[in-house]
């Protein structure tokens, strides 16, 4: 299950906008391509109309046609300035025309010459020939700078560099228009390419839905079960748990109860010894007792013992044996005290001296303290 759901892509698409998306990005293309088909038109087309240009460029003389465009604006200043100097002067023909025409009308004729305004009259007069002939300099001048001006003809040097520019603005208009055009078709080359990688990417999408459809489709359910396997698992990892203290409770209860066990087995045991110990005590009492036949066996072999003694402590210290029970021993009482222990299911009495094992089967142990201790 876990397995099924990882096999759905991580981003859930839906298949309707994706496929419409797909649509949309192959129609960008096409559009796109178109626009850079008819740039690529308009750009040969911009690209032929700027050959032509330059190929007249090549051929036409321009150089000649500003020098024209100099002369005419030259003539053309000159032109004002003889047509002011004319003008001034002609100003000065009729000022001095009409002041010699005063001469005429004065009744004293020439007879008051120091007279101001007769003074004035006369010299007018005197420069009416200088004046005329300036007026006919000028005029002169004028009309054969005109007869230059008119062979050059500066409207039309005008009209020509009019058209020269106009026709150069025109190619720097077209170099500039190629050059965005270039600009354009790269920049769609550009977005066709991303467009191209997008439909990759979303055709990869498709793909990957179709392989997975039934899964995707079976998705919601899927995560049902998926959250139920999640809250089973939680469960069982609870009781897991759980069950782990009750191992750990369980451990530590049989460990008390091994301990039990241990204390039990010693206790048994304990109470095994002291069972055989009583059985042996009270088998001794009853041996023991004056009507029993230990008792007169011991009794009978008395002299045995203190002579088996005698053998070792008769050069040590004078003794007798006596017999008298105390408890659980039999004690044997002269000087030194002689305790004898039984064992039940040993009746033999093993005495050893210097390590040695007689015939009377006694076994001697240690002695201390006036007391020998013997294990029968």
């Amino acid at each position: 299950l876990d397995e099924k759901i990882r096999s759905i892509p991580a981003e859930l698409i839906d298949v309707m906008k994706v496929r419409a998306s797909l649509q949309d990005k192959k129609n960008q293309i096409i559009c796109v391509a178109d626009e850079s088909k008819e740039m690529s038109t308009l750009r040969a087309t911009d690209r032929n109309s700027y050959q032509k240009i330059l190929e007249f460029e090549e051929n036409y003389d321009e150089k000649s046609l500003f020098e024209k465009q100099e002369v005419a604006n030259e003539f053309l200043d000159n032109l004002i300035s003889l047509e002011g100097l004319l003008g001034s002067e002609e100003q000065q023909l009729k000022r001095n025309n009409q002041k010699t025409q005063l001469l005429s009308g004065i009744p004293c004729g020439s007879s008051f010459p120091k007279c101001k305004f007769i003074k004035d009259a006369y010299i007018s007069k005197a420069n009416l020939p200088k004046n005329q002939k300036e007026v006919d300099r000028l005029s002169g001048m004028i009309d054969d700078l005109n007869d230059e001006i008119k062979e050059i003809d500066p409207d039309e040097v005008e009209s020509d560099i009019y058209k020269y520019n106009t026709l150069i603005n025109k190619r720097n208009a077209l170099s500039n228009q190629i050059t965005n055009y270039d600009l354009k078709i790269e920049k769609n080359d550009s977005i066709i390419r991303s467009l191209m990688v997008e439909i990759k990417s979303i055709e990869g999408k498709l793909s990957e839905y179709e392989l997975n459809k039934e899964t995707i489709d079976n998705l919601e359910g899927l995560n049902k079960d998926m959250k139920s396997f999640k809250y089973q698992a939680k469960t069982l990892e609870s009781n897991y748990d759980s069950c782990n203290l009750s191992v750990l409770a369980l451990y530590k209860r049989v460990g008390s109860l091994e301990q039990k066990v241990i204390n039990l087995k010693a206790q048994r045991q304990e109470f095994i010894d002291l069972q055989e110990d009583f059985s042996a005590s009270d088998l001794y009492k009853r041996c023991m007792h004056p009507n029993g036949i230990a008792y007169d066996v011991i009794k009978r072999k008395l002299p045995v013992i203190n002579e088996e003694i005698a053998k070792i402590l008769a050069n040590i210290v004078d003794f007798e044996v006596v017999q008298k029970l105390i408890g659980h021993f039999l004690l044997l009482k002269k000087r030194f005290f002689i305790i004898i222990f039984f064992k039940f299911k040993n009746l033999l009495i093993r005495v050893a001296v210097g390590g040695a094992q007689s015939a009377h089967f006694f076994t001697l142990i240690s002695y201390t303290y006036n007391l020998i201790f013997l294990i029968l």
